[in-house]
């Protein structure tokens, strides 16, 4: 039953529509594979294209935890700031996330869809940790420029500073790596 009225909803599920993105986020932390400890800082409704990236974010993140961490735990935490929605993700498990896999780059689409910003901090044996930004504006607003930056991982980033910080380097957008 609830798979069909995720369906009516179009793909989104019915909780986000219904209850929001504190109650869709909480649903996603029950069904994670791994243990997760979420902090929600979030009153009222968000405009919704920030609640569906939010959602989907989240749910990626998740998702790449259970299939390529090792995790024994996550935390995950959702806060509004002011003028921008702060999303943390961060586990124990083994680090050296790929940012070139399709994951992480559909998480980087998805923030930089609404002009957020992603950072990435990954280093192999200690975990990772993500950070993205995602603006919460009017629709008249202009919107800023969107950025996403890794500190410690491999594929698709190049060292900007010579100092270890990794940035994004022109990804295609679109279709994925390996993908004609």
């Amino acid at each position: 039953m609830e798979n069909l009225r995720e369906i009516s909803h179009g793909i989104h599920p019915a909780i986000l529509s219904e209850r929001g993105l504190g109650a869709a986020v909480e649903a996603l932390a029950r069904r994670s594979l791994v243990p997760v400890k979420l902090y929600i800082r979030v009153e009222g409704r968000l405009p919704y294209p920030v609640e569906v990236s939010a959602y989907y974010i989240v749910c990626e993140a998740l998702t790449n935890v259970a299939k390529h961490a090792e995790a024994s735990a996550v935390e995950v935490s959702v806060e509004r700031l002011g003028d921008a929605l702060d999303l943390s993700i961060q586990d124990d498990g083994v680090g050296g996330a790929d940012a070139g896999g399709a994951g992480l780059t559909g998480l980087m689409d998805r923030a930089a869809a609404l002009a957020g910003t992603m950072q990435l901090v990954s280093p192999p044996g200690r975990g990772t940790r993500l950070d993205i930004k995602l603006p919460i504006r009017s629709s008249g607003d202009p919107p800023p420029d969107g950025s996403a930056e890794v500190v410690a991982g491999d594929g698709g980033m190049q060292d900007v500073s010579g100092g270890g910080a990794r940035q994004l380097a022109d990804l295609p957008r679109g279709a994925r790596p390996g993908q004609d």
